[in-house]
């Protein structure tokens, strides 16, 4: 039996996750992560898309993305081939770099798109124990632009949608949307039931 045909609709969010075959790290040292996002900053370039969150974790790393013109499969196959190849010559690896396919869930509500930008920039401060104690502090996660207006953010993300989407009592600013994730708690008995990260 085939593999079931990923649904991509243009212009629609999507939650992508991807692991390290048996919850290896994917980044050993800051070199890695650092190229990880050039990869992303080439893929914008390549195929336009934008990212309204994003986090990169030791062994997986998380995309709230959207693609206009490219299916997301041809844009996650370019960046974990990219990622792939790099990791295997830098660390002579031999074997599955990736657990499984990477996990793809369509957000069909500017709520999910809330509570997922949330889940993506919270995920260091809720692994065990606590990679940060402050999410602000994690510097491989989108959270710090958020927070920080004096940072030039990469070109592949997008800092308008989620401040636009909140829900009162919070001001639609770039200061709600931090408190909003400081607030907002994952709901981590129904997210992500087909990845579970630990």
């Amino acid at each position: 039996m085939g593999r079931k045909k990923r649904d991509w609709r243009p212009g629609s969010y999507y939650n992508i996750a991807t692991r390290g075959n048996n919850r290896k790290r994917l980044f050993k040292e800051q070199e890695d992560y650092h190229f990880f996002l050039g990869i992303l900053r080439n893929v914008h370039s390549k195929y336009q898309i934008q990212i309204v969150a994003y986090c990169l974790m030791p062994n997986h790393f998380h995309l709230l993305i959207r693609s206009d013109t490219t299916d997301l499969k041809d844009v996650m196959f370019y960046i974990k081939t990219k990622y792939s190849f790099y990791f295997r010559k830098k660390y002579h690896y031999v074997g599955h770099l990736y657990e499984k396919r990477y996990y793809s869930k369509l957000i069909e509500s500017r709520l999910g798109i809330l509570h997922v930008s949330s889940y993506i920039h919270r995920n260091p401060s809720e692994t065990n124990p606590p990679l940060v104690l402050a999410i602000e502090s994690y510097i491989f996660s989108s959270f710090q632009y958020y927070r920080y207006n004096s940072l030039t953010p990469p070109p592949f993300l997008d800092l308008t949608l989620l401040p636009t989407i909140l829900p009162a009592p919070y001001e639609r600013t770039h200061d709600g949307y931090c408190q909003y994730c400081k607030n907002h708690q994952s709901d981590k008995t129904n997210h992500h039931k087909e990845f579970t990260l630990y």
